[in-house]
């Protein structure tokens, strides 16, 4: 059962003493919720909404966006399976309401007295350490290739084997960033010495595991009580930022930020499952790749608590589901829908455990027409897998423990 945030609730009651609603006392509460990580000043929506001047200004285009469906993005159905925060990702039909009436009314700003706290992006600070590299660098972009991949390598300096509570991406332009990965280098090569960082593949490196990840609109990653992810002795970090091209462009050190547990019951991994290698035609408007994995009887059982899906620009859909050795199914993932701006990672309410026999299964969808509004291509042309902002992916990252 969800349960309706007490200043939302207080908001649509108080909303019907008055003949319109107001931004400060009814509008603002719903924008914070639904809206504001990223309608800010920091955000990757093109405008802010911390300056009330703008809320007003564009108040027929959110009442016509929420109506439709098209905002807030797509996000995974919690009726499949339900996740924190999920409230945060869709409209109520009471605020869709207010929003309309507010807006139908001349959308009167009202007495900044009635207003919420201000909105604060949600973090897991301070940190127990922040890693990052010496120095910013800046890309420079050119050519045909709007992307740019840059690593820093830190040496963590643990001489046990340590678990992680929290991880964080610090992202300080969020507009220019593609996605961040934290890398764990089994290998101990990558150089720790470059200041502002070396170039690296979009894909990592050999030897270097996946520890955490963040694409635009991702909350913080935190674990269940009594559980960590798991970080190697001597272990060797490498923060990786992919860049692109947006026109908001700058130097930056971008970062992650881990608060650390001493001890734990349950241990996590991160483990990927995704389609590495397909092509989406042109003009295809509902094109899909399936991964299809049977999880081994020798390796025990599986418990997942957290997905991240990922796609790009032409992406439509994702699923994710696990068929059992009896036939049946049970649904870890559903989007109707994609948006590579808002990207959700979901820490679920209920863990799903995959069984010796079961079969874990990843489809995404796209849409490679001229009727997809992200396409980067006019005309379309074939799209294949690959790191660019403009090449498509299809990957389901998920926190896991393993035991008998």
């Amino acid at each position: 059962m969800r349960v309706v945030p007490l200043v939302l609730a207080l908001a649509a009651c108080n909303q019907q003493d008055r003949a319109v609603p107001t931004y400060y006392a009814d509008v603002r509460p719903i924008l914070d919720e639904n809206c504001a990580r990223c309608h800010n000043d920091d955000g990757v929506a093109p405008v802010s909404w911390d300056d009330p001047a703008n809320v007003v200004a564009e108040a027929n285009l959110i009442e016509s966006y929420t109506q439709s469906g098209q905002m807030p993005p797509p996000a995974p159905d919690p009726s499949c399976a339900d996740y924190q925060g999920s409230e945060r990702y869709f409209l109520s039909d009471t605020n869709k309401a207010i929003l309309k009436a507010w807006a139908d009314g001349g959308a009167p700003l009202g007495d900044p007295e009635d207003a919420p706290p201000a909105w604060q992006p949600e973090t897991t600070g301070p940190f127990d350490i922040e890693l990052r590299g010496e120095e910013a660098w800046e890309p420079t972009f050119g050519g045909s290739d709007p992307n740019a991949y840059r690593c820093w390598a830190i040496d963590l300096g643990n001489e046990t084997e340590v678990y992680a509570k929290s991880i964080e991406a610090i992202v300080d332009r969020a507009k220019m960033t593609h996605h961040a990965v934290l890398f764990l280098d089994t290998t101990h090569t990558a150089d720790t010495t470059a200041a502002d960082g070396f170039d690296c593949s979009g894909l990592g490196e050999d030897g270097w595991q996946t520890m955490a990840e963040w694409g635009p609109g991702s909350s913080p990653i935190t674990v269940p009580d009594g559980m960590g992810l798991v970080i190697d002795p001597n272990a060797r970090l490498v923060v990786q930022a992919h860049y692109f091209d947006s026109g908001d462009n700058g130097p930056d050190n971008l970062g992650f930020g881990i608060n650390f547990v001493d001890t734990v019951t349950t241990k996590l991994y991160d483990i990927p499952w995704g389609v590495y290698d397909f092509t989406i035609p042109a003009g295809e408007a509902d094109h899909t790749e399936t991964m299809t994995q049977q999880w081994p009887l020798a390796y025990g059982n599986m418990t997942i608590y957290r997905i991240w899906p990922h796609m790009h620009q032409l992406g439509s859909g994702f699923d994710m589901d696990v068929e059992r050795s009896d036939s049946s199914e049970t649904c870890a993932m559903h989007m109707d829908g994609w948006s590579f701006h808002d990207q959700a990672n979901a820490e679920l309410l209920e863990p799903i455990a995959v069984n010796g026999g079961d079969t874990l299964t990843v489809t995404c969808h796209w849409n490679n027409s001229a009727s997809n509004p992200q396409n980067p291509n006019s005309p379309p042309q074939d799209v294949s897998f690959g790191e660019g902002s403009t090449d498509e992916m299809c990957f389901g990252f998920t926190y896991a423990s393993f035991g008998m």
